[in-house]
């Protein structure tokens, strides 16, 4: 392979002059910024707990956490700390993140030589040189380096990998493809995604097969074959014992999340949704076409139907909590989603749309407040209209027992309820609790009237549904405002949007279906899509944005030869669907070290955009008065100012502090340490409380059991209310914010 676009000058030159030079000045900047970080990283992220959490765990029990997570990166944890253990560390928290950072921190100087070797055999050693240091430098990758993450072992895999496969390509040593397949099943046992090297080692045959013009197409082919069955043999030597052993981790955490998602309407006949009701003209005789579009996050069959409710009416939805029998009424989609989505599965159940009341007082005639109470010592909700039974539970309850809510929603007493009203009754249940239900329901007697609300009717006559698509003729008699309620469903939850149709004998402006069916196909991945960018862009602190783009642009489009072409398009390509993927169906959520990979592989041109833009002043800029300098010294003098200008945007951020959450949660645990004993429980949000003060935790949720927990750390949330639970009192303050106005606070039992 002579002719193989790759050739360069420097093919056989060694790393003894200039590259080891350079390497030498990367290792020792990465190893300045990675022990200055670390040694200031006194609050790690709340992944790292549950990785050194993991690695507690897989020396007592390594199948369950294999079978839970790869294992990989908790047996490197734990590695480490047994090493720290014999240079005579503890077991305690501040010993379990020295060493665990040390493991970072080494991978990431070690991540540092095949990146630098990717980027010089890609633009050159200058370019290559500049490209990692701003790597190095960047704020966000450096802090991954420096805090218990895996991002950077899993690059030091990564980029080896990719490295031995342009080495491959470029000096037909196929042989090294049964390396690069070891390494992606050594970075597999680190993050699965490391298998994404077979997918460029197969892209790479292709462009062999597709391209090579020397032997014949027999030898060619039986090359291209073998260099595919050691890549495939050399991955499954480690993966295929720790997958037999373990199962398949990536499976497990590419399923849908333990809790089941509502379906979510993106639009209804072309207007995207929102929370007041979607509003439609209709003309009496003329057809009116709504394409419902909407997608289910956990990819259930959905249905679609039509319930027709009063103008202004909204659903009033009804959820059971679990292990009380207690059940919550609340008007709020959002509220419904948070209980059951952000407590553990099974804590909530979702029973459906009990009503549909108010959320206004003068929406219509005759709504009473329906007022809400909730009740931490009893863990149960109580609703009522009449002001004599409010006035009852505060008075006549024990102190601090019911906590008042406020307004629930609007709903009418027993004088003249609508005509499609269904009653609401309140019960007793055996142990003397009250228990909530709707006329109708089975199995139960009737103990007390609570309220009456809309319980919904029919579509208008005419009106029907066709797959995902509601389509109405309206008839003369039909004419004024019709409200409805558009549901999707998915078997188990809800998605709705409230929609107002007002029939008239005029031709409305938006009659027919919208051309909509593109955008409506898109419009679910333009968040994420978006996502995706402030990603990649934050981590490249947007100034170094422009010159990737630019530099891939032009590398791609004049300079690089087919293998550099097909490979990098199938990096970008994969790692995009990567994140796609892992928002879809692990967590709605792109955060900054999903790009890291991206980035890194990409990095190389940086450098190659920096140089294009300098070139562009050069020829642009030249000052008077001054003897004229060639092109190439005026290139090399903006492409300087840039590189300084980058990395001076980069070093503040880099070098920050703490910030003031951290501060105060630092002195919180402090408290805890000095103050409690190594036997009392926590109850907090916040997972790395409990490890920094080595107490046991549980998270503080409503559902917790407050009479096993001896202590609790609160964080109020704007609008939440600052009261202890009945029984509590505060231990300790400190203020989370310069203005004092949130703290966090420290509750004791009396």
């Amino acid at each position: 392979m002579k002719n193989c676009p790759y050739a360069c000058a420097t093919e056989h030159q060694g790393l003894l002059d200039r590259d080891g030079l350079n390497l030498a000045v990367l290792v020792v900047v990465a190893l300045a910024l990675g022990i200055y970080l670390a040694a200031d990283n006194a609050w790690i992220s709340r992944d790292g707990v549950v990785y050194i959490n993991l690695a507690k765990t897989l020396a007592h029990d390594p199948l369950r956490t294999a079978q839970t997570y790869p294992a990989g990166y908790p047996l490197l944890l734990c590695l480490a700390h047994r090493v720290g253990v014999l240079l005579g560390a503890g077991e305690t928290a501040a010993a379990w993140v020295s060493s665990s950072l040390a493991v970072t921190v080494l991978f990431r100087l070690m991540a540092v030589i095949p990146l630098y070797l990717l980027a010089r055999l890609l633009v050159g050693s200058r370019r290559g040189f500049w490209a990692v240091l701003i790597l190095i430098v960047l704020p966000y990758p450096a802090h991954n380096g420096s805090d218990v993450l895996r991002e950077w072992p899993f690059l030091l895999f990564l980029a080896l990998g990719v490295w031995l496969l342009f080495v491959a390509l470029r000096s037909g040593r196929w042989w090294l493809f049964g390396l690069i397949g070891l390494d992606a099943g050594m970075g597999y046992l680190i993050r699965p995604e490391c298998a994404q090297l077979l997918a460029y080692g197969l892209v790479g045959l292709t462009v062999v097969a597709l391209t090579a013009s020397r032997g014949p197409s027999r030898a060619r082919s039986r090359t291209v074959v073998g260099s595919a069955v050691l890549l495939l043999l050399g991955f499954a030597i480690p993966a295929a014992p720790y997958v037999a052993w373990a199962g398949l981790p990536t499976a497990r955490k590419l399923d849908p999340p333990a809790f089941n998602r509502a379906p979510v309407i993106m639009s209804v006949g072309g207007l995207a949704v929102r929370s007041e009701p979607l509003r439609f003209d209709a003309a009496v005789g003329s057809l009116l076409e709504m394409p419902i579009e909407a997608f289910d996050p956990d990819g259930d069959p959905m249905t679609v139907s039509v319930i027709a409710v009063p103008v202004g009416a909204r659903p009033v939805y009804r959820l059971r909590l679990n292990g009380t029998g207690d059940t919550l009424w609340t008007i709020s989609d959002h509220q419904r989603s948070l209980l059951l989505t952000r407590y553990r599965p099974g804590v909530w159940h979702y029973d459906g749309i009990g009503c549909y009341a108010y959320a206004e007082p003068d929406a219509t005639a005759g709504l009473l407040p329906v007022c809400g109470f909730w009740s931490p010592v009893l863990d149960r909700h109580f609703y009522s209209l009449l002001e004599r039974e409010r006035k009852a539970i505060v008075e006549n309850e024990p102190e601090n027992q019911w906590r008042s809510e406020g307004v629930a929603f609007y709903a009418f007493g027993p004088d003249c309820p609508p005509a499609d009203a269904v009653a609401v009754y309140r019960f007793r249940s055996r142990e003397g609790h009250r228990v909530w239900a709707v006329e109708g329901d089975a199995d139960l007697v009737s103990d007390a009237f609570a309220w009456y609300a809309h319980a919904g009717s029919p579509p208008p006559a005419g009106l029907a549904v066709e797959g995902s698509v509601v389509r109405w003729r309206p008839e003369s008699d039909q004419q004024g405002v019709h409200q409805l309620n558009v549901i999707v469903d998915d078997g188990r939850l809800q998605g709705g949007q409230l929609i107002q149709i007002e029939v008239g004998d005029a031709e409305p402006v938006r009659a027919g279906v919208p051309d909509v069916g593109l955008c409506g196909t898109l419009a679910a991945f333009v968040h994420v899509a978006n996502a995706i960018f402030r990603s990649v862009s934050d981590n490249l602190m947007q100034y170094f944005l422009v010159p990737l783009c630019l530099g891939l642009w032009y590398r791609l489009r004049r300079e690089a030869g087919p293998y550099e072409r097909t490979l990098m398009v199938s990096i970008v390509v994969v790692n995009v669907l990567l994140m796609l993927a892992r928002y879809l169906w692990i967590q709605p959520v792109v955060a900054r070290r999903y790009s890291l990979g991206l980035i890194a592989l990409t990095i190389a041109y940086v450098p190659v955009g920096l140089d294009t833009i300098a070139r562009w002043l050069a020829r642009l800029v030249q000052r008077p008065g001054r003897p004229a300098l060639s092109e190439q010294i005026r290139q090399r003098h903006w492409f300087c100012l840039l590189i300084v200008l980058g990395v001076g945007i980069c070093i503040p951020k880099l070098l920050s502090r703490d910030d003031d959450k951290q501060r105060a949660y630092r002195a919180a645990v402090r408290w805890l340490r000095d103050n409690t004993t190594a036997d009392e429980v926590i109850a907090a949000n916040d997972r790395r409380i409990g490890f920094y003060a080595e107490r046991t935790q549980v998270p503080y949720e409503r559902s917790v059991d407050l009479r096993e927990v001896d202590y609790i750390l609160v964080l109020p949330s704007p609008g939440e209310s600052d009261a202890a639970p009945s029984g509590w009192v505060q231990a300790f303050s400190t203020p989370l914010d310069s203005d004092g106005r949130k703290a966090v606070t420290i509750l004791r039992r009396l």
